[in-house]
């Protein structure tokens, strides 16, 4: 019974963690994008810039709402929307410099995607 309490205590620290750290860097999109002029500033972006806002932070932000539920499912969404951002920019640069500064984004939806592994479920719930 120790054991399964113990278990249940890391489950409990790591979906937490995870919330935590996907919350702070939305805040911390949040100020960066109100710190670059906000909202009225979105005209005068290219299409490149505005689709990747599309997917950092909205559908970071999506991913983010339904990994409170079904981890497995929300924490893809998140880790998509990484990838599809990092896409835009290279994309849109025509090269990949070796930036990857990005990539720590993928922190919470790794952990939000092997939550359901620990417990032994399949279905992201």
């Amino acid at each position: 019974m120790n054991k399964e309490k113990a278990y249940k205590g890391i489950i409990f620290v790591l979906r937490w963690t995870a919330r935590i750290i996907a919350v702070g860097f939305v805040v911390l999109f949040l100020i960066f994008f109100i710190g670059e002029g906000g909202p009225g500033e979105l005209m005068y972006l290219n299409a490149a810039d505005k689709l990747g806002l599309t997917f950092m932070p909205v559908i970071f932000i999506m991913g983010l709402a339904v990994a409170w539920k079904r981890e497995l499912l929300g924490g893809t969404i998140m880790a998509l929307s990484v990838i599809g951002f990092n896409l835009i920019r290279i994309i849109a640069r025509q090269e990949f410099s070796g930036e990857v500064e990005f990539a720590v984004l993928l922190i919470p939806s790794m952990i939000f995607m092997l939550l359901p592994c620990l417990l032994g479920r399949r279905n992201g719930a």
